[in-house]
Protein backbone atom coordinates (compact mmCIF):
# COMPACT_ATOMS: atom_id res chain seq x y z
CA UNK A 1 0.00 0.00 0.00
CA UNK A 2 1.06 3.31 -1.20
CA UNK A 3 1.12 5.97 1.74
CA UNK A 4 0.73 9.34 1.66
CA UNK A 5 2.83 10.64 4.05
CA UNK A 6 2.51 11.81 7.57
CA UNK A 7 1.00 15.41 7.89
CA UNK A 8 2.90 17.50 10.19
CA UNK A 9 0.84 19.00 13.21
CA UNK A 10 3.33 21.03 14.96
CA UNK A 11 6.75 21.76 15.37
CA UNK A 12 8.66 22.08 19.02
CA UNK A 13 10.50 25.51 19.31
CA UNK A 14 13.86 25.50 18.84
CA UNK A 15 14.04 21.72 17.13
CA UNK A 16 15.89 20.49 14.11
CA UNK A 17 12.63 20.45 12.72
CA UNK A 18 12.00 24.18 13.11
CA UNK A 19 15.62 25.14 11.57
CA UNK A 20 15.07 23.09 8.42
CA UNK A 21 11.97 25.24 8.05
CA UNK A 22 9.40 22.57 8.50
CA UNK A 23 6.30 23.82 9.38
CA UNK A 24 2.50 22.50 9.74
CA UNK A 25 0.98 20.61 7.03
CA UNK A 26 4.11 19.95 5.65
CA UNK A 27 3.88 15.87 4.71
CA UNK A 28 6.82 14.07 5.41
CA UNK A 29 7.03 11.46 2.69
CA UNK A 30 9.79 9.12 3.66
CA UNK A 31 12.77 8.40 5.61
CA UNK A 32 16.19 7.41 4.39
CA UNK A 33 14.10 6.05 1.18
CA UNK A 34 11.55 4.12 3.38
CA UNK A 35 8.15 5.18 3.33
CA UNK A 36 6.82 5.77 6.76
CA UNK A 37 2.94 4.29 7.45
CA UNK A 38 2.68 5.16 11.23
CA UNK A 39 4.24 6.56 13.89
CA UNK A 40 5.92 3.90 14.87
CA UNK A 41 7.88 3.59 11.39
CA UNK A 42 8.75 7.28 12.13
CA UNK A 43 10.19 6.82 15.47
CA UNK A 44 11.96 4.14 15.00
CA UNK A 45 13.56 5.26 11.71
CA UNK A 46 14.97 8.71 13.28
CA UNK A 47 16.58 6.56 15.40
CA UNK A 48 19.85 7.16 13.19
CA UNK A 49 23.00 10.13 13.21
CA UNK A 50 22.09 10.41 9.16
CA UNK A 51 18.65 10.80 7.83
CA UNK A 52 17.76 12.06 4.28
CA UNK A 53 14.10 13.15 4.53
CA UNK A 54 11.64 13.93 1.90
CA UNK A 55 9.06 16.43 2.34
CA UNK A 56 6.28 17.90 0.49
CA UNK A 57 5.53 21.58 1.22
CA UNK A 58 2.49 22.97 2.17
CA UNK A 59 3.02 24.80 -0.84
CA UNK A 60 3.69 21.56 -3.26
CA UNK A 61 7.39 22.11 -3.32
CA UNK A 62 9.08 18.81 -2.84
CA UNK A 63 12.26 19.39 -0.60
CA UNK A 64 15.03 17.09 0.46
CA UNK A 65 16.37 17.57 3.74
CA UNK A 66 20.04 15.95 4.69
CA UNK A 67 20.61 15.35 8.73
CA UNK A 68 23.36 14.93 10.92
CA UNK A 69 22.64 14.55 14.20
CA UNK A 70 23.14 12.90 17.85
CA UNK A 71 21.67 9.65 17.48
CA UNK A 72 19.03 9.75 20.20
CA UNK A 73 18.35 13.44 19.07
CA UNK A 74 14.38 14.24 18.30
CA UNK A 75 13.66 16.33 15.54
CA UNK A 76 10.59 18.01 17.25
CA UNK A 77 7.93 17.20 14.89
CA UNK A 78 4.02 16.02 15.49
CA UNK A 79 1.54 14.61 13.34
CA UNK A 80 -2.30 14.70 12.89
CA UNK A 81 -2.30 10.90 12.98
CA UNK A 82 -0.75 8.30 14.36
CA UNK A 83 -1.43 5.94 11.62
CA UNK A 84 -0.25 7.61 8.37
CA UNK A 85 -1.50 4.93 5.66
CA UNK A 86 -4.79 3.90 7.03
CA UNK A 87 -6.44 2.05 9.95
CA UNK A 88 -6.98 -1.98 9.76
CA UNK A 89 -10.39 -2.63 9.47
CA UNK A 90 -11.53 -5.57 10.85
CA UNK A 91 -12.86 -8.85 8.38
CA UNK A 92 -14.47 -10.75 11.00
CA UNK A 93 -18.05 -11.13 11.42
CA UNK A 94 -18.81 -11.57 15.26
CA UNK A 95 -22.36 -12.50 16.55
CA UNK A 96 -21.57 -10.33 19.35
CA UNK A 97 -20.47 -6.82 17.19
CA UNK A 98 -21.67 -4.25 19.10
CA UNK A 99 -20.98 -1.73 15.88
CA UNK A 100 -23.73 -3.85 13.98
CA UNK A 101 -26.17 -3.17 16.63
CA UNK A 102 -25.54 0.89 16.38
CA UNK A 103 -28.71 2.94 15.33
CA UNK A 104 -28.52 4.88 12.30
CA UNK A 105 -27.85 8.22 12.00
CA UNK A 106 -24.32 8.69 14.28
CA UNK A 107 -21.34 10.11 13.46
CA UNK A 108 -19.18 8.34 10.87
CA UNK A 109 -16.71 7.47 13.43
CA UNK A 110 -18.60 4.90 15.79
CA UNK A 111 -18.96 2.46 12.74
CA UNK A 112 -15.48 2.05 12.05
CA UNK A 113 -14.33 -1.11 13.26
CA UNK A 114 -10.40 -1.14 13.70
CA UNK A 115 -8.87 -4.46 13.96
CA UNK A 116 -5.02 -2.62 14.24
CA UNK A 117 -2.29 -4.43 15.88
CA UNK A 118 -0.93 -0.64 16.03
CA UNK A 119 -3.71 0.40 17.73
CA UNK A 120 -3.56 -2.29 19.97
CA UNK A 121 -0.39 -1.12 21.06
CA UNK A 122 -0.30 2.36 21.57
CA UNK A 123 -3.72 2.70 23.09
CA UNK A 124 -4.87 -1.25 24.17
CA UNK A 125 -7.69 -1.85 21.35
CA UNK A 126 -8.41 -5.07 21.08
CA UNK A 127 -7.48 -7.27 18.05
CA UNK A 128 -7.87 -10.46 16.58
CA UNK A 129 -5.20 -11.51 14.78
CA UNK A 130 -7.02 -12.56 12.06
CA UNK A 131 -6.36 -9.73 9.62
CA UNK A 132 -2.46 -10.16 9.78
CA UNK A 133 -0.27 -9.89 6.68
CA UNK A 134 3.56 -11.54 6.58
CA UNK A 135 4.45 -7.74 6.86
CA UNK A 136 2.43 -7.24 9.88
CA UNK A 137 3.75 -10.87 11.90
CA UNK A 138 7.30 -8.99 10.93
CA UNK A 139 6.89 -5.79 12.42
CA UNK A 140 5.00 -6.88 15.65
CA UNK A 141 7.70 -9.26 15.97
CA UNK A 142 11.17 -7.45 14.81
CA UNK A 143 9.55 -4.15 16.76
CA UNK A 144 8.76 -6.17 19.72
CA UNK A 145 5.27 -4.16 19.96
CA UNK A 146 4.64 -5.25 23.39
CA UNK A 147 2.17 -5.66 25.08
CA UNK A 148 -0.73 -6.00 22.82
CA UNK A 149 -4.34 -6.67 23.55
CA UNK A 150 -6.17 -9.29 21.98
CA UNK A 151 -9.88 -10.83 21.65
CA UNK A 152 -9.59 -14.19 22.26
CA UNK A 153 -12.85 -15.45 23.14
CA UNK A 154 -12.43 -18.75 23.08
CA UNK A 155 -9.40 -21.14 22.47
CA UNK A 156 -11.74 -24.01 21.05
CA UNK A 157 -11.32 -23.21 17.06
CA UNK A 158 -14.98 -24.16 16.19
CA UNK A 159 -15.80 -22.09 19.37
CA UNK A 160 -14.06 -19.23 18.35
CA UNK A 161 -14.93 -19.38 13.87
CA UNK A 162 -18.09 -19.63 15.24
CA UNK A 163 -18.09 -16.75 17.00
CA UNK A 164 -16.17 -14.48 14.77
CA UNK A 165 -17.14 -15.50 11.55
CA UNK A 166 -14.42 -16.29 10.12
CA UNK A 167 -11.55 -19.62 9.43
CA UNK A 168 -8.78 -16.78 10.79
CA UNK A 169 -9.89 -17.24 13.85
CA UNK A 170 -8.97 -20.63 14.05
CA UNK A 171 -5.00 -20.37 14.47
CA UNK A 172 -5.61 -18.44 17.81
CA UNK A 173 -3.21 -20.69 19.99
CA UNK A 174 -0.41 -21.02 17.14
CA UNK A 175 -0.64 -16.94 17.21
CA UNK A 176 -0.27 -16.65 20.66
CA UNK A 177 2.40 -19.34 21.15
CA UNK A 178 4.33 -17.11 18.17
CA UNK A 179 3.99 -13.94 20.35
CA UNK A 180 4.99 -15.92 23.53
CA UNK A 181 8.38 -17.13 21.92
CA UNK A 182 9.19 -13.82 21.13
CA UNK A 183 8.49 -12.28 24.41
CA UNK A 184 5.30 -10.35 23.64
CA UNK A 185 3.62 -9.32 26.47
CA UNK A 186 -0.12 -10.02 25.96
CA UNK A 187 -3.42 -9.28 27.44
CA UNK A 188 -6.59 -10.92 26.23
CA UNK A 189 -10.45 -10.56 26.19
CA UNK A 190 -13.37 -13.05 26.69
CA UNK A 191 -16.71 -11.77 25.53
CA UNK A 192 -18.58 -14.18 27.26
CA UNK A 193 -21.95 -15.51 25.73
CA UNK A 194 -23.99 -17.92 27.46
CA UNK A 195 -24.52 -21.40 25.52
CA UNK A 196 -21.45 -20.81 23.52
CA UNK A 197 -17.97 -19.82 25.13
CA UNK A 198 -19.25 -20.74 28.41
CA UNK A 199 -18.65 -23.70 31.06
CA UNK A 200 -16.48 -26.13 29.64
CA UNK A 201 -15.57 -24.37 27.08
CA UNK A 202 -14.21 -21.51 29.27
CA UNK A 203 -12.38 -23.78 31.23
CA UNK A 204 -10.40 -24.69 28.50
CA UNK A 205 -9.95 -21.13 27.04
CA UNK A 206 -8.50 -20.13 30.73
CA UNK A 207 -6.78 -23.11 30.89
CA UNK A 208 -4.71 -23.02 27.89
CA UNK A 209 -3.97 -19.11 28.17
CA UNK A 210 -2.81 -19.71 31.50
CA UNK A 211 -0.29 -22.27 30.03
CA UNK A 212 1.02 -19.00 27.98
CA UNK A 213 1.89 -16.94 31.27
CA UNK A 214 3.90 -15.09 31.87
CA UNK A 215 3.03 -13.77 28.36
CA UNK A 216 -0.25 -13.38 29.05
CA UNK A 217 -0.42 -11.30 31.29
CA UNK A 218 -4.73 -10.80 31.67
CA UNK A 219 -7.62 -12.35 30.97
CA UNK A 220 -10.57 -10.13 30.88
CA UNK A 221 -13.63 -11.46 30.94
CA UNK A 222 -16.87 -9.22 29.89
CA UNK A 223 -20.12 -10.23 29.28
CA UNK A 224 -21.91 -9.55 25.61
CA UNK A 225 -23.35 -6.16 25.19
CA UNK A 226 -26.60 -6.17 23.25
CA UNK A 227 -28.79 -3.64 22.54
CA UNK A 228 -32.30 -2.68 21.01
CA UNK A 229 -30.84 -2.10 17.60
CA UNK A 230 -29.51 -5.96 16.83
CA UNK A 231 -31.56 -7.11 14.20
CA UNK A 232 -30.45 -9.63 11.75
CA UNK A 233 -27.40 -10.88 14.24
CA UNK A 234 -27.33 -14.79 15.69
CA UNK A 235 -29.61 -14.97 19.28
CA UNK A 236 -27.43 -14.66 21.95
CA UNK A 237 -28.56 -15.14 25.74
CA UNK A 238 -27.98 -12.28 28.31
CA UNK A 239 -25.70 -12.64 30.93
CA UNK A 240 -28.44 -13.24 34.15
CA UNK A 241 -28.22 -12.51 37.57
CA UNK A 242 -27.80 -16.48 38.45
CA UNK A 243 -24.96 -17.07 36.10
CA UNK A 244 -23.03 -13.88 36.72
CA UNK A 245 -23.14 -15.40 40.63
CA UNK A 246 -21.61 -18.56 39.23
CA UNK A 247 -18.80 -17.15 37.02
CA UNK A 248 -17.83 -14.88 39.83
CA UNK A 249 -17.55 -18.19 42.45
CA UNK A 250 -15.36 -20.23 39.33
CA UNK A 251 -13.42 -16.88 39.10
CA UNK A 252 -12.83 -16.57 42.37
CA UNK A 253 -11.85 -20.48 42.37
CA UNK A 254 -9.36 -19.88 39.31
CA UNK A 255 -7.95 -16.72 40.88
CA UNK A 256 -7.15 -18.70 44.47
CA UNK A 257 -5.23 -21.60 41.83
CA UNK A 258 -3.45 -18.94 39.84
CA UNK A 259 -2.31 -16.94 43.31
CA UNK A 260 -0.81 -19.75 44.62
CA UNK A 261 1.07 -20.88 41.51
CA UNK A 262 1.39 -17.97 39.70
CA UNK A 263 1.84 -15.19 42.33
CA UNK A 264 -1.38 -13.71 40.32
CA UNK A 265 -4.74 -13.98 40.00
CA UNK A 266 -4.36 -13.46 36.22
CA UNK A 267 -8.38 -13.64 35.76
CA UNK A 268 -10.81 -10.72 36.15
CA UNK A 269 -14.51 -9.88 35.57
CA UNK A 270 -15.99 -6.77 34.33
CA UNK A 271 -17.88 -4.85 36.95
CA UNK A 272 -20.64 -6.00 34.93
CA UNK A 273 -20.99 -9.11 36.35
CA UNK A 274 -21.65 -8.16 40.49
CA UNK A 275 -23.62 -5.22 38.73
CA UNK A 276 -25.87 -8.12 37.32
CA UNK A 277 -25.21 -10.44 40.33
CA UNK A 278 -26.23 -7.70 42.98
CA UNK A 279 -23.01 -8.07 44.39
CA UNK A 280 -20.18 -5.66 45.95
CA UNK A 281 -17.32 -5.23 43.55
CA UNK A 282 -13.69 -6.57 44.81
CA UNK A 283 -11.42 -4.71 46.98
CA UNK A 284 -8.32 -3.46 45.10
CA UNK A 285 -6.01 -6.01 45.38
CA UNK A 286 -8.33 -8.75 43.42
CA UNK A 287 -7.57 -6.61 40.30
CA UNK A 288 -3.81 -6.97 40.64
CA UNK A 289 -2.64 -3.15 39.61
CA UNK A 290 -5.84 -2.80 37.02
CA UNK A 291 -4.52 -4.08 33.89
CA UNK A 292 -7.59 -4.18 32.36
CA UNK A 293 -9.68 -1.13 33.65
CA UNK A 294 -10.00 0.28 30.29
CA UNK A 295 -11.82 -2.64 29.88
CA UNK A 296 -14.29 -1.72 32.52
CA UNK A 297 -12.87 -3.97 35.02
CA UNK A 298 -12.09 -2.52 38.14
CA UNK A 299 -13.65 1.11 37.38
CA UNK A 300 -15.60 1.00 40.25
CA UNK A 301 -13.30 -0.39 42.78
CA UNK A 302 -10.68 2.08 41.72
CA UNK A 303 -13.21 5.08 41.73
CA UNK A 304 -14.31 4.11 45.15
CA UNK A 305 -11.05 4.34 46.72
CA UNK A 306 -10.16 7.81 45.14
CA UNK A 307 -13.26 8.92 46.46
CA UNK A 308 -12.40 7.67 50.08
CA UNK A 309 -9.02 8.99 49.76
CA UNK A 310 -10.24 12.45 48.64
CA UNK A 311 -12.95 12.31 51.46
CA UNK A 312 -9.50 11.49 54.17
CA UNK A 313 -7.79 14.09 52.91
CA UNK A 314 -10.58 16.51 53.11
CA UNK A 315 -11.24 15.33 56.31
CA UNK A 316 -7.77 15.98 57.42
CA UNK A 317 -7.18 19.54 55.84
CA UNK A 318 -10.49 20.82 57.75
CA UNK A 319 -9.99 19.20 61.29
CA UNK A 320 -9.05 21.59 63.77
Amino acid sequence: MITNGAIVSGVDPGSIGEELGIEPGDCVLSINGRQIRDILDYRFMIDDSQLEIELRKVNGECWILDIEKDFPENLGLRFEQVVFDRIKPCVNRCMFCFVDQLPAGMRDSLYLKDDDYRLSFLFGNFISLTNLTSSDWDKILGMRLSPLYISVHATDPDVRERMLGSKKARSIMRDLRRLHQHNIEIHTQIVLCPKINDGPILDQTIAELSSLWPAIQSIGIVPIGKTRYREHLPVIDSVGADQAKELIDKVSQWQASFRQSLGVGLVYLADEFFVRASLNVPESSYYDGYPQIENGIGVITSFLDELYQAVETLSDSIRP
